[in-house]
């Protein structure tokens, strides 16, 4: 007869802080007012003037603005405050480490310096990614390098571990307390005067009723604060809880190099026991796959390549021909990618030992990936180049007739990454590398290359260009005025060098963000927190 069970409880966690961490639960507790109270768009001042068909009706538009300066701000805050936390508590940073500082830093400058466009919904992504990442890289001695497993660590160190020591945040205030230090005594005046707010609002409510004099003076006070949302002080203050919470867990874990179930050996051993896929089972369909790109490529012959030598085939437009097969082409990148990968993770491995050179060389045992299976990735890696390749010089195509636009630039851009991933893939069928290093790389410098490249200049810039010098059909004035400012200087010079042109630019110019039934809004204040360099000098643009 088995004996019961009996239930352990698991054991609270110590935190063992002291008077730096205390006041870090503060400043953690300001970041998290900040990121709702800068980065959360705002709305300005402005004066709407209604079409005369519309007066009086409902015509006002949306005037939100997203935050700019604010972005930039706030990284660089909690950039600062992680980097005083860490020397304070004597974490030494990496030579790695200090490189995504560099890299943090200049994806958070393009918020001020250039106007926003949609790929800083990207951009603020990635810095929100890389900023938790960074953290988990801070130090050397608490995680490993920028590896295969990396994913690991980050998730541990920036997920795991923080989610899981929320109350990390407490502990500094329970010890202080605990104490009964003259902190102590401040804390509970504060958490007092919290507790009594509303019972203290209430009795000067009371008060102003009874008496005028003391109405008056209320009223002189609260004018003071006029230009002060409350509302949005209070729900960024409680939503900056949670936060806070994060943020100073991320700071905990990081100088306790605490961790979790979730372990690179763990990972490591995972990963060995998913191969036990017999190779036969995936060469089979991975062959066939092979076979059909290449009747593919034989069967679209010259059509396929015609985009190379800038031939439009017959019976197609510009338009056709290039958006043609252009998001399967795109999918069956995707899905190549993806049976690449179910084959390196599933695929049974066969252990091969290796010996060094000279007398003293040590042997080593590693897993080998099937020789099979590496030609026919090697193929497929290669194949999908060549559908990518195919795709670009359409695009190309079609922008050299057509011109640019935003969507055009990020598939182009898109299409260049995927192209040199595929690229590193079909290099490491042959080379033993991991390429997981210069696929991180490849996509943050694509990412701040996008950020600074100021795309809604080059958009503007490359249409006006090839529109006066006639390479192109025409220009789409309308889109490029619903373009950022950005693009104000090509449209002023298109209206200076263009007669023909100028009443268009003019025209689209003033309905710039207009809703319907709305004739023009005059903005009489932008929140700072929206402020760029490049629309701030937008606004001393215009026709010359």
């Amino acid at each position: 007869m088995s004996e019961p069970y009996i239930f352990q409880a698991k054991p609270k966690p110590v935190y063992e802080t002291d008077g730096v961490d205390a006041i870090f639960a503060l400043v953690a507790l300001v970041i998290g007012f900040c990121f709702w109270n800068w980065l959360w768009p705002r709305r300005g001042e402005y004066e709407v003037t209604c079409s005369p068909q519309y007066e009086g009706a409902n015509c006002l538009t949306h005037m939100d603005h997203l935050a700019s300066v604010a972005v930039t701000a706030f990284f660089i805050l909690a950039l600062a405050a992680s980097l005083t936390y860490f020397h304070l508590k004597k974490v030494h940073l990496s030579v790695g480490a200090i490189v995504g500082v560099v890299l943090l830093v200049a994806g958070a400058l393009p918020f001020t310096l250039f106007a926003p466009t949609p790929f800083f919904l990207v951009l603020f992504a990635a810095e929100m990614v890389g900023f938790l990442v960074w953290h988990a890289w801070a130090s050397c001695k608490r995680v490993g390098g920028l590896d295969g497993y990396m994913i690991t660590d980050a998730l541990n160190q920036c997920l795991v571990v923080p989610l899981t020591h929320l109350g990390a945040w407490f502990a500094p205030f329970r010890a202080l307390l605990k104490g009964r230090t003259k902190v102590s005594h401040v804390l509970i005046a504060l958490l007092g005067l919290v507790v009594a707010f509303p019972l203290i609002a209430l009795v000067v409510v009371l008060l102003m009723a009874a008496d005028q004099g003391f109405d008056a003076w209320m009223g002189a006070a609260a004018e003071l604060f006029e230009s002060v949302d409350l509302g949005r002080w209070v729900w960024c203050l409680v939503f900056g809880l949670p936060v806070a919470f994060f943020a100073f867990g991320i700071w905990w874990a990081g100088v306790t190099g605490e961790k979790s179930g979730l372990t690179r050996d763990g990972t490591a051993s995972t990963l060995a026991r998913m191969r036990r896929l017999a190779p036969s089972a995936i060469i089979a369909p991975l062959t066939i796959l092979v076979a059909v790109y290449i009747l593919f490529f034989a069967a679209m012959g010259s059509y396929l390549f015609s985009a190379f030598t800038s031939d439009l085939p017959a019976d197609y437009t510009y338009a056709e021909y290039a958006r043609r097969g252009f998001f399967e082409l795109a999918a069956v990148a995707g899905i190549n990618f993806a049976v690449m990968g179910f084959a390196y993770l599933f695929a049974r491995r066969k252990m091969v030992e290796q010996t060094g050179n000279g007398p003293a060389s040590e042997s080593s045992v590693f897993a080998r990936y099937p020789t099979v299976l590496r030609v026919l990735g090697a193929a497929l890696s290669l194949l999908t180049i060549l559908l990518i390749a195919t795709s670009i010089s359409k695009m190309v195509l079609y922008i050299s007739a057509y011109g640019l636009t935003q969507l055009r630039v990020y598939v182009l851009g898109f299409e260049a990454v995927l192209g040199l991933v595929f690229l590193l893939i079909l290099v490491r069928h042959f080379v033993r590398y991991d390429v997981s290093r210069p696929i991180v790389v490849l996509v943050i410098a694509a990412i701040l290359g996008m950020s600074w490249a100021n795309i809604d200049k080059v958009v503007a810039d490359w249409d006006v260009d090839h529109c006066l010098s006639g390479s192109t059909e025409k220009v789409d004035v309308g889109y490029l005025a619903s373009l950022s400012d950005a693009a104000l200087p090509a449209l002023y010079r298109l209206a200076d060098d263009s007669p023909a042109l100028a009443d268009t630019v003019h025209t689209a110019l003033g309905h710039r963000g207009l809703a319907y039934g709305v004739e023009s809004v005059y903005i009489k204040d932008i929140p700072w927190t929206s402020w760029n360099v490049q629309s701030n000098a937008a606004k001393d643009l215009g026709p010359s």
